[in-house]
């Protein structure tokens, strides 16, 4: 099974990734058979569902997860640990807010990350352009497609 999460926290840091990407969500997890794969600010990494989940929750922070449909699971996990351990693209946060076209695929954000791994429900090849609220967009579509 394959969702996206997604976070809405309220943070200095937060309300500043929400703000550079025009979105109100300012984080993006994949999770693939209850390992969540994700672009942090120390680079992409592997978590326990668990372990995911408990940190929000002590901190009380907005969460909505979407199932994704129609997606080559193998196809996305190869993706997916294909890109651990890389850094997180810092620079991506300001050519968002300026909408600069830009991609550095040796770093990551996590839209990007998540976008790349899923990219066969994206609309375009530029996954890389991709932001907190256009996923969501996409997960809201997918699901509602699927109820």
């Amino acid at each position: 099974m394959i969702r996206l999460h997604f976070i809405k926290g309220e943070g200095v840091g937060d309300k500043l990734i929400q703000t550079v990407t025009w979105s109100d969500w300012s984080h993006v997890a994949l999770e693939i058979n209850g390992r969540i794969y994700e672009a942090t600010l120390n680079g992409v990494r592997t978590v326990s569902l668990e372990d995911f989940l408990r940190y929000y929750d002590e901190k009380k922070i907005t969460h909505k997860a979407y199932r994704l449909h129609g997606l080559d699971e193998a196809k996305v996990w190869n993706r997916a640990i294909g890109e651990l351990n890389k850094p997180y693209d810092y620079t991506t946060l300001i050519t968002h807010y300026f909408k600069i076209d830009y991609t550095e695929r040796d770093k990551w954000m996590c839209s990007e990350y998540a976008g790349y791994c899923i990219q066969e429900l994206i609309p375009h090849d530029k996954y890389y352009k991709l932001n907190p609220r256009h996923l969501h967009l996409i997960a809201h579509a997918v699901e509602k497609s699927n109820a």
